[in-house]
């Protein structure tokens, strides 16, 4: 877990404080105000109605974090900075934790995009079908633990400011872009800042999973554009997986074989196969293909038409471009 410090810093008394330089000069201190670990914790309900931080593994307490979870004794606490005052408040909510995590979405999700290839489902689905089963789970179990342990949950919620009893607070995160009041010498001269050089963005499981199912859509609509719109080439394939790829552009006949396809989707189609005299003949005819009577005569080699477009079938080979009507 990435420990967030931050700092809380008043214009008017945490001011500049000379201290000894290595070589005798005057330097000035950039370590300025309180220091503030974090503006979350967790923290474990006892025996004594007393929430009691906890260590991240939780192991202090010979209690697993799902066990907690499930008495409702798992509380995610938040800090909150009265906008009034300037006192750090704490606003304890209910937590719930499965075990579910990233992990178990990376491999759900690769698991779920092998099987689903093979079936040619596109490549959305895994990547919605993971989000629905890492943060389903914590979402319903949220709302049941919320509904169970309503009572203790508002027994131990932030309602006023337990200095000045004000409700208006806000959080750590959130206070940096404010000037607020300092609790020492009540003027609006403190300001709330991030020490770490990083910070990982705050998301909640909704954020996460709209941002997921949003990705899924965009992945999906990227590659429904890509199977349908994107020039296709086959060589040496079967009838069967060149009308896959065609679908439905034109049928090329079950009989067919060494099938070769330039396909551009709603446009044209270039193709070239064997196929026997007599089963040609019957394509083009299914199709309502003219055939041309005069080179029909002669061995081997007859000549036809597809609309705009046309073929020659020349000892066991077609080959033809069909254009689009």
């Amino acid at each position: 877990m990435l420990t967030i410090k931050y700092r809380q810093y008043c214009e008017r008394c945490d001011v500049d404080k000379p201290d000894d330089g290595p070589a005798g000069d005057t330097v000035t201190s950039s370590k300025r105000g309180n220091e503030i670990d974090n503006d979350c914790y967790f923290a474990f309900l006892d025996s004594n109605g007393t929430l009691v931080p906890l260590a991240q593994t939780g192991k202090d307490r010979a209690i697993t974090w799902f066990t907690a979870t499930l008495q409702g004794r798992l509380f995610s606490v938040t800090k909150l900075i009265c906008r009034q005052c300037g006192t750090i408040n704490h606003s304890p909510r209910l937590q719930s934790y499965t075990g579910y995590g990233c992990l178990v979405g990376i491999i759900l999700f690769i698991a779920a995009l092998i099987v689903f290839e093979q079936f040619g489902i596109p490549v959305f689905l895994p990547i919605f079908f993971a989000a629905l089963v890492v943060f389903i789970p914590e979402w319903l179990l949220a709302r049941w633990l919320a509904n169970r342990y309503r009572e203790r949950e508002s027994k131990h919620a932030f309602t006023q400011c337990c200095k000045c009893d004000s409700k208006d607070a806000t959080t750590l995160y959130e206070a940096q872009d404010e000037t607020l009041i300092c609790p020492k010498c009540q003027h609006r001269t403190m300001h709330i800042s991030i020490e770490n050089a990083i910070v990982a963005p705050r998301f909640s499981l909704k954020t996460l999973l709209v941002v997921m199912t949003l990705m899924a859509i965009v992945a999906g609509g990227v590659t429904w554009y890509d199977r349908t719109y994107s020039p296709v080439t086959l060589e040496h394939a079967s009838a069967e997986q060149a009308n896959q790829a065609l679908r439905g552009f034109v049928n090329i006949p079950s009989a067919a074989t060494d099938v070769h396809v330039q396909y551009t989707p709603f446009s044209w189609v270039q193709l070239r196969f064997q196929l026997s005299e007599d089963e040609s003949v019957k394509w083009c005819e299914s199709n309502h293909w003219m055939i041309d009577r005069t080179t029909r005569n002669e061995t081997g080699f007859f000549k036809f038409t597809t609309g705009s477009g046309g073929g020659t079938w020349q000892e066991g080979e077609i080959t033809c471009v069909v254009f689009a009507e």
